[in-house]
């Protein structure tokens, strides 16, 4: 009795056994699918989450930039950015859209601070590029105790050195004037480095200066990567290697005292081919 049991069981499970291998090997088998097949697929999927999704703003995410920035989140203090014209909030829409471009860049580039990057905005009191009497002292308020490493005046406008002056009476913060409309003496005495420009040739005078008509991200990138780099010797050298990384051909020179004849130390003029 029990033979037989057992031998029913056995041939129960056989048979199962055997429809399932059938089964199985008659099923179409799906083919594998490509690494190209597979971004494909996660791409699209993540095009119909964008189109169809807010951000808590109630912007949609596909009118949005979601490139990936260029630096890392880091503790290093902030380089104050402070626009003079051309860039200035006092300024018209023009202006304003030049200064939201270039800031744009900077963010994906080297990261505004309040977001862990090391780029802070700062504009000039608006008597500095109105002409009205002007608040000499208004740097030194502001910056008395900053932490910040460096300010870098981006078209410093007229009267900004006995801004400058009075900074350097409170603070050691380095200045690094870029293109700046103001005098040339007092300009070279309150910075540590002050950049100008001329075309597609050396400046030998204050006379022969250009304005800048190119993109200014290609300059203050290069410029914001040497201060900051750790345990640098030679900011010029380091800001000439960082240029390099934006235009083929250019010169960067020392800059030349017209009535003596002399070499600035702290001055130098960039000169390049096309500077778009």
């Amino acid at each position: 009795m029990n033979f037989t049991r057992n031998m029913a069981a056995l041939i129960l499970i056989l048979s199962v056994s055997c429809a399932a291998f059938f089964c199985t090997s008659c099923k179409k088998q799906t083919p594998l699918r490509t690494p190209e097949e597979i971004l494909l697929e996660y791409e699209q999927t993540a095009d119909l989450i964008v189109e169809n999704s807010l951000d808590s703003a109630g912007v949609p995410f596909e009118n949005q930039d979601f490139s990936i920035p260029k630096w890392m989140p880091s503790e290093n203090d902030p380089i104050i950015l402070l626009f003079g014209h051309g860039y200035s909030k006092w300024e018209g829409e023009e202006q304003q859209k030049a200064r939201e471009e270039l800031m744009n860049t900077l963010r994906k580039e080297v990261g505004l601070y309040s977001e862990g990057g090391i780029i802070e905005e700062m504009d000039f009191l608006q008597e500095y590029l109105t002409g009205k009497r002007i608040r000499t002292n208004f740097l030194a308020t502001d910056l008395k105790g900053t932490n910040a490493q460096a300010l870098i005046i981006v078209s410093a406008p007229d009267r900004t050195h006995y801004a400058l002056a009075a900074l350097q009476e409170v603070s050691g913060l380095p200045v690094y004037s870029v293109f700046p409309q103001d005098d040339v003496p007092g300009t070279e005495a309150g910075s540590a480095f002050v950049l100008d420009y001329q075309g597609d040739k050396a400046a030998q005078n204050d006379e022969e200066m250009a304005s800048f008509d190119g993109d200014l991200s290609k300059v203050l990138i290069p410029m914001i990567k040497a201060i900051k780099k750790e345990n640098k010797t030679d900011f010029v050298s380091e800001f000439r290697t960082k240029l390099a990384d934006f235009y083929s051909s250019f010169s960067l020179t020392p800059y030349l005292d017209p009535e003596t004849g002399l070499k600035s130390q702290n001055h130098f003029v960039l000169s390049v081919e096309n500077a778009g």
